[in-house]
């Protein structure tokens, strides 16, 4: 998964920002445990200075919990932004891949990036805090009043279970609004470029109808995310305001049994209403939301994109070290069909290795020659000593180089296949027209 590919990568402030979690969790750990304290050996014991003594250690509590948030916020930028950077690098270099545009790759750039980098930098921040609260609620029940953890722990368990299935038509549902997303995108994206002749043609009609039925689908495809999600109220119900009602029904026989204090089980409903009902609420409600949105967003940049190769930069020339003089240079090489012609070439400056192997590609993909003939006398030439210089009409000639040089527009662009597909929109377009024409033919 790109999301835990990424965060391998910065472990260290990863771990360093869930030390601070752990300072976090103080106050909601202690939070019970001082109430209880403050009330049955301050207040009821006559000793109000004691009680008041009990609740200005919870306050000095959340100081630490205050410094302790701001302190993890520059680890959590060390983790968020190269998660960033490596998604906007991943989808652009997708893009230029590809043998012609998708309208698409915009929405994944502006959007489902941005929304992969402000979703995970919240689900960080906000779950750290809800999850080490959580848990310290239930640590701090356990030690507080061992007798009440039943009624908690049951319907809290319950709650778990039901988000866990509703997670899986969640996803699905969330899934589909960003497809249709994605074909809105694109069918904008065709109705703008095409806007001239859907004028000259007359087919407006047709276009807006195409547009209309995408903006639909995706509008019905948010309602209906918008009905599943509204399910989660019961996860509410269940893991929030069940253990206080349970708690509060059983609160007179575990008074009159002795089994709680009166400062425990104030205690008690410090850890429920304070801690534990607003952790299920945002866990159930808003981190839910968050966390499905993220995990569908990152799997269609997961199936739409590719990984950018380690290192892009063109490697030495074959045949000659790094910083050594090609054996044929070509400087300022001009070149017209006629006097008053534009310039087929201007100022192009080029140089070959000894012993490369270079294919010219000019504008001529259609061109039809024999291929086995080309082959043969490619590799015939190939393997006499020097450098070949081979004007490429297919692309198995530019497969067989060593480096492509582009012709294009007056100037040259010289680099081998992979990267060039990267350089340059012509090259690109050339591979598809290439591509499809070796497809058809196999066809």
């Amino acid at each position: 998964m790109l999301l835990l590919r990424q965060l391998a990568v910065t472990r260290g402030p990863l771990l360093r920002l869930l030390g601070w979690s752990g300072v976090e969790a103080l106050p909601p750990l202690l939070s019970g445990l001082l109430v209880s304290a403050a009330v049955d050996q301050g207040f009821l014991a006559g000793r109000p200075g004691a009680g008041v003594a009990w609740l200005a250690g919870f306050g000095a509590a959340m100081a630490f919990r205050a410094y302790a948030a701001r302190a993890g916020f520059p680890y959590l930028a060390a983790v968020v932004e190269p998660l960033r950077d490596a998604l906007v690098e991943r989808v652009v270099h997708s893009a230029l891949a590809r043998p012609s545009a998708d309208p698409a790759e915009v929405a994944r750039l502006t959007e489902q990036v941005e929304s992969a980098r402000q979703l995970t930098a919240t689900l960080l921040r906000t779950l750290r805090g809800v999850g080490v609260t959580l848990a310290a609620a239930l640590v701090g029940l356990a030690l507080l009043a061992p007798a009440v953890l039943p009624l908690v722990l049951l319907p809290l368990l319950a709650a778990g279970f039901l988000f866990a299935r509703l997670l899986r038509p969640l996803v699905a549902r969330r899934r589909t609004v960003v497809l249709a997303e994605e074909r809105l995108a694109a069918e904008a994206g065709r109705a703008l470029r095409g806007l001239r002749d859907v004028q000259a043609t007359g087919t407006r009609e047709q276009v807006a109808e195409a547009l209309t039925r995408a903006a639909r689908a995706s509008a019905a495809a948010s309602r209906a995310l918008g009905r599943a999600s509204a399910l989660r109220a019961l996860v509410v119900a269940l893991g929030g305001r069940l253990p206080v009602l349970a708690v509060l029904a059983a609160a007179p026989r575990l008074l009159a049994r002795e089994a709680l204090t009166p400062g425990e089980l104030l205690g008690v409903a410090t850890y429920l209403l304070q801690q534990l009902d607003p952790s299920v609420r945002t866990l159930a409600g808003t981190v839910g939301g968050w966390l499905l949105n993220l995990a569908v967003v990152l799997d269609r940049l997961a199936a739409t994109t590719i990984n950018p190769p380690a290192d892009t930069a063109p490697s030495a020339l074959p045949g000659r070290a790094p910083g050594q003089e090609p054996e044929v240079r070509v400087s300022e090489l001009r070149y017209r069909h006629s006097r008053a012609g534009a310039a087929v070439l201007e100022g192009l400056e080029v140089g070959f290795g000894a012993g490369e192997h270079v294919a010219v590609v000019l504008d001529e993909a259609t061109c039809h020659l024999d291929a086995r003939a080309e082959d043969r006398i490619e590799r015939a030439f190939a393997a006499r000593p020097g450098t070949l210089v081979v004007v490429a009409h297919r692309i198995s000639s530019a497969l067989r180089a060593d480096r492509v040089l582009l012709l294009d527009g007056g100037r040259g662009v010289l680099a081998r296949h992979g990267d060039l597909q990267v350089l340059s929109p012509l090259y690109r377009e050339l591979v598809g027209h290439w591509l499809g024409s070796t497809a058809g033919r196999a066809s």
